[in-house]
């Protein structure tokens, strides 16, 4: 069904004497884009057949099925050629054998022309409508189910999977959120670590990773490579740049999250783990991932349902969170500051150190602050319909200076009675905080 698509588009457009990159231009495409229609790797949406069926003076059915007769309509699969590679060949002056149609197409008799009464009745509106209407509802028909077997292949046949064709096994470890272990290494450039201070990614689809590496992995520089489970033209690709100092990550659009999955990883040197200064990753994802770096500043955001986040081994000065969507994050590393916003979902975070700072407002979800097994510590906490507990020995009240309320409150003391700082502000709605102590994290006490 996809192969007649396509072989019906290129014929077409070459009967019109358009070349696939003037086609383009002419719908504001690439002409990659009408390559793939013509190749049988995708099919043009509706808004684009309304246009070709303007551009060609051809019904949206004529163009895809073809003038009855003629084309894929009017032959059987096993006696049309492989699909086109790319441009295809000029039209020949007989007629169009090969990839074009059957061989014996030519030779089939023209369809009988329409009668006066049958040219009356079809300039009736009501009647045009309702012909429009059943052939675009016949085309949304035949597109959905051609993609739908372009993607999962023949029943009870997985090996001619789209995906299993083209895609290939990564066992590098690179990619820890494989899809379904189907992925394709599709970009890969390198950057100078001295010209970066920051890093900021902004990804959609699949999972966004920053992690270290041995310096002889990449030759010392930043790498940024993406790996997808279906091949990618150079305009689908990761989008990098460096303005000013920020070197940008970005997917090339976020349509493409509908039709593959996409992660990209950004490989850090080993001697350069803190090359960043401020690393800012945010999206609609399904994961974000850091390990092993240290820098400045950490900001991350989990804007959906579908977006997890988790550190492991970092170090920063400052780590800012927010997490909107019922989804699970782990936030492991050393943190001296923490900046916490939860609307929903679970949150656990495992400082191997007492930060000096903690602010944490949790709307919703549950928060686990998991900390060294010293102190001491006070919390100042605004309950308005959750819950708190925290499993440190209590050892009483103290009036502490709040800098976010901004005068003295009442504070739990955690540790020591006298305890006036650090101070932890606490804000929960109706979610839930817990503060609990693990002896085996962390460094020893000096």
């Amino acid at each position: 069904m996809l192969d007649d698509i396509a072989v019906n588009l290129a014929r077409a457009r070459m009967a019109q004497g358009l070349s696939q990159e003037e086609l383009g231009n002419q719908l504001g495409l690439s002409r990659q884009a009408v390559s793939k229609w013509e190749r049988g790797e995708s099919v043009p949406d509706l808004v684009n057949l309304m246009a070709l069926a303007d551009l060609y003076g051809m019904a949206i059915d004529e163009i895809v099925r073809g003038p009855r007769g003629e084309g894929g309509s009017g032959c059987d699969e096993a006696e049309l050629s492989e699909p086109l590679e790319d441009e295809p060949e000029e039209l020949p002056e007989d007629g169009l054998p090969g990839a074009f149609g059957c061989e014996d197409a030519a030779d089939a008799p023209p369809a009988p022309p329409a009668g006066p009464a049958t040219s009356a009745l079809l300039q009736r509106p009501a009647v045009r409508a309702a012909i429009i209407g059943c052939s675009i509802a016949v085309l949304v028909i035949s597109i959905l189910g051609a993609f739908v077997a372009l993607k999962m292949g023949p029943a009870g046949d997985p090996a001619t999977s789209s995906f299993a064709k083209t895609a290939q096994q990564r066992d590098d470890g690179a990619s820890s959120f494989a899809y379904d272990g189907r992925l394709m290494r599709v970009a890969s450039e390198d950057f100078a670590p001295e010209s970066i201070d920051r890093l900021s990614v902004d990804w959609y689809g699949g999972a966004a990773q920053v992690y270290v590496v041995d310096d002889e992995e990449t030759g010392g520089m930043i790498r940024v490579c993406e790996d997808s489970t279906i091949p990618l033209t150079e305009d689908e690709v990761v989008r990098c740049a460096i303005k000013g100092r920020t070197l940008e990550v970005s997917s090339a659009h976020a349509g493409l999250m509908l039709e593959a999955v996409q992660h990209v990883n950004i490989q850090v040197p080993r001697s350069v783990a803190d090359a960043f200064d401020i690393v800012d990753m945010s999206g609609l994802a399904s994961s974000f991932e850091v390990r092993d770096i240290t820098c400045r500043q950490l900001t991350l955001g989990a804007a959906s349902d579908s977006v997890s986040v988790r550190t492991s081994g970092v170090t920063a000065e400052e780590l800012a969170f927010s997490q909107s969507g019922r989804t699970q994050s782990t936030l492991s590393g050393s943190f001296k500051q923490v900046r916490l916003m939860q609307n929903s979902g679970g949150v656990k975070l495992v400082d191997a150190i007492m930060p000096e700072l903690l602010e944490a407002d949790v709307a919703g979800g549950d928060l686990v602050v998991t900390l060294p097994p010293w102190g001491p510590f006070a919390v100042d906490v605004v309950n308005t319909g959750g819950a708190f507990s925290c499993d440190f020995d209590r050892a009483g009240t103290a009036l502490v200076y709040s800098e976010r309320a901004g005068r003295e409150v009442e504070a739990l003391c955690y540790g020591a009675a006298d305890v006036v700082e650090p101070l932890y502000n606490l804000s929960i709605g109706t979610g839930r905080i817990s503060i609990v102590s693990d002896v085996d994290s962390g460094p020893v006490k000096e």
